[in-house]
């Protein structure tokens, strides 16, 4: 009978609760100004979706809890397809997305009321973006004390002298023109005239127990530091770790590594190359400490069990970099391939990313014209599936930030299959975009081996055994000719 009373309850009040956040679309040079000096334009956009997408997770876990109350952005700069972009693959339930409307921010936080209660909502909580340290406790309190008749009113104090969140009853809706105006936005005295404007239209005030940090000023950062876990040298100038899987790969190794000294311009930003070896019979490791004495970028060799899932989980986790590429020995990247990656992933919604598919064909290989043929038909299928399904292959370069990595466990650690499931586990929270650059081409000697209907026939059976539930570790083993069954669950 409670269990039922309760259900009955929950659905009394579907709907009736509303969190709203403010925020700003993450645009260069025009989010978060004040901390361009600090961050340069980029970073100070990245400060900005970074913090926005926090209080997404936070709010996401409040409405884990409270799956009745509905949360909606509302935005400045940007449009509705670029907020659709970034949002739409996001898990939080009931989330939806408007422009602010109004001139000032007391016209814009009224009217976010106003539309609200005019659609029947009982109690509306506004709450700033930019204010790392908000939490679930923050939020129920909010809410609680507006459940009260007690409080018509909620504020949340800011430590600057302003507040980082509101919240209304319904009841005051006749009063709001009254309640907004005339406050000297952004200054200090706000949370003063706040009280003041309430008590003055007889509007029964509680201020929550926190008081919050927001995050507008270079000194500020600290506080984004703690909370976000985001340096301010990775939002100014990111890392980039490169982990190389190699198993017997002296043919190519060191050619490859060249290749990334020589395209990447921003030999800064190349903070270290990791090859992951599974233990390579060949001169591989040979090269590789030959190669160490040459240059400036560390390049680190660490040992570690075969499998390419094994070994790139391997390298990620030795990685210090912020952002993670994935190479293959026998791929090459464009020049200035870093550019690329760095647009990729600062483009809101993008969670990872790769390059467009091509491929170079052997030394004294040459191709008949009917082969030239299949292989134009290879890529214009790899160039569908990019963009009809986000889903690059190793083989294209896939790189993503390292929380991010962190965020989904790391990589797969099979035996085949570890880029088709690591891709699918990214788009679960956000697009995995490919390039706007030249592509990045990878060896054909599989198809000039085996032929291209072999090669690309086996590939599409061995995608629909793991579709049909195949574990990827006997498909492998499959692949490579030696057939042992594996019955233990999937990774996810």
């Amino acid at each position: 009978m409670a269990g039922l009373l309760q259900y009955f309850w929950a659905e009394a009040r579907q709907h009736k609760e509303t969190i709203v956040i403010f925020s700003r679309y993450p645009v260069p040079g025009k989010a978060k100004t004040r901390l361009i000096p600090l961050l340069g334009d980029a970073g100070a956009a990245l400060a900005q979706r970074f913090m926005t997408e926090h209080i997404l997770d936070v709010v996401h876990r409040f409405q884990c809890q409270h799956q009745s109350v509905r949360v909606e952005i509302q935005y400045y700069g940007g449009t509705d397809s670029e907020m659709r972009y970034w949002m739409d693959r996001r898990v939080e339930k009931k989330l939806s997305w408007k422009p602010q409307r109004g001139d000032t921010l007391g016209d814009k936080i009224k009217n976010a009321f106003e539309d609200h209660f005019a659609q029947g909502e009982e109690r509306v909580l506004v709450v700033g973006s930019d204010i790392p340290g908000i939490s679930v406790e923050i939020l129920e309190e909010a809410l609680d004390m507006l459940r009260s008749e007690a409080s018509q009113m909620v504020l949340g104090k800011a430590l600057d002298g302003g507040y980082y969140l509101v919240g209304l009853q319904r009841k005051t809706q006749g009063q709001l023109d009254e309640l907004f105006a005339g406050m000297d936005w952004g200054t200090d005295k706000v949370f003063r005239q706040q009280c003041q404007a309430a008590d003055r239209a007889g509007i029964t005030t509680n201020v929550l127990t926190a008081q919050l940090q927001d995050v507008d000023l270079p000194e500020d950062i600290k506080e984004f530091e703690k909370v976000i876990g985001v340096s301010s040298d990775s939002l100014r100038t990111p890392k980039l770790s490169v982990v190389i899987p190699t198993l017997n790969e002296a043919r190519t190794i060191g050619s490859c590594i060249q290749r990334l000294l020589e395209q990447c311009s921003d030999t800064n930003m190349l903070g270290e190359i990791i090859i992951a070896d599974g233990g390579s019979k060949d001169d591989t490791l040979t090269l590789i400490e030959q190669l160490q004495d040459g240059t400036n970028v560390p390049i680190i060799a660490i040992n570690c069990d075969k499998g390419r899932g094994v070994q790139l989980n391997a390298g990620a986790k030795a990685a210090t970099g912020d952002i993670v590429l994935f190479l293959h020995a026998d791929t090459k990247l464009p020049d200035d391939f870093h550019v690329s990656i760095l647009s990729c992933l600062n483009t809101p919604g993008n969670v990872a990313g790769a390059f467009p598919f091509d491929v170079y064909f052997s030394d004294g290989f040459e191709p008949s014209f009917l082969f030239g043929i299949q292989m134009d038909i290879v890529k214009w299928g790899a160039r569908q599936r990019n963009i009809k399904m986000e889903l690059p292959y190793g083989d294209q370069g896939i790189f993503l930030r390292r929380q991010i990595l962190e965020k989904i466990g790391g990589v797969p650690e099979t035996l085949l299959f570890e880029d088709f499931i690591l891709v699918e586990k990214l788009k679960q929270i956000g697009h995995v975009a490919i390039t706007d650059s030249e592509p990045a081409r990878t060896s054909a000697r599989r198809w000039e081996e085996n032929g291209v209907i072999k090669t690309t026939g086996s590939n599409y059976l061995f995608v629909v055994g793991y579709k049909l539930g195949i574990h990827p570790d006997t498909l492998a083993a499959w692949y490579y000719g030696k057939f042992k069954p594996v019955t233990q669950p999937q990774q996810t």
